[in-house]
C-alpha cells in the first residue's frame, strides 16, 4: 500500500510539473500557480504559525481566511480568482487547501515517533478529536487505523 502511494505521489508531481509548464504561459495558469503557491505554504506554515482550531466552524473560516489570503493581492475579485483556479485545477482552492491539508496528514501520520495528538497539532486543530473526525470524513477511517497499515 505504501508503495502505491509513493507511485501515485510521484506520478502526480511529474503530470504537475508538466501541467505547471505550460498553464504558467498563460495569464490564468499564473494566477491559479500563484494562488496555489500560496495555499501550499499555508499548510507547510501551519505549525510554525501555530493557529488552533476548536471547531468545524472556525476551520471553514480558517479555508475561507487561507483562500481570501492567498487571492488578495493579485489584482482580480475573490470570486475571479474562485473562477480562474476553478478552470485551471478542476477544483475549488478550498478542495485544494482540503487535499493539501489531508496529504500533510497522511505523511505525518506516517512519522511514528510523531503522536495522533501532535499530528493534530501541527496542523493547527486545538483538539484532536475534532482532527481525528475530519481526517475519517476526509478517508473513511480514524487517524490511528490509518497509521495501524504503516506501522505494524
Amino acid at each position: 500500500m505504501s508503495a502505491v502511494f509513493d507511485l501515485l505521489a510521484g506520478l502526480s508531481e511529474v503530470l504537475s510539473e508538466q501541467g505547471e509548464e505550460e498553464l504558467a504561459s498563460s495569464k490564468m495558469g499564473r494566477v491559479a500557480f500563484e494562488i496555489a503557491a500560496r495555499l501550499e505554504k499555508n499548510v507547510e506554515d501551519s505549525d510554525i504559525q501555530g493557529e488552533i482550531l476548536s471547531d468545524d466552524e472556525k476551520e471553514e473560516q480558517h479555508s475561507r481566511d487561507a483562500v481570501a489570503a492567498a487571492t488578495a493581492d493579485l489584482g482580480y475579485s475573490a470570486s475571479s480568482c474562485n473562477r480562474i483556479f476553478q478552470r485551471v485545477y478542476g477544483i475549488s482552492p478550498r478542495q485544494y487547501l482540503s487535499g493539501l491539508k489531508l496529504k500533510k496528514a497522511k505523511l505525518l501520520l506516517m512519522e511514528p515517533e510523531l503522536s495522533v495528538e501532535a499530528v493534530s497539532t501541527r496542523l493547527g486543530y486545538k483538539d484532536i478529536a475534532h482532527f481525528s473526525r475530519q481526517f475519517k470524513r476526509w478517508t473513511g477511517e480514524s487517524p490511528g487505523k490509518f497509521r495501524a497499515r504503516f506501522h505494524v
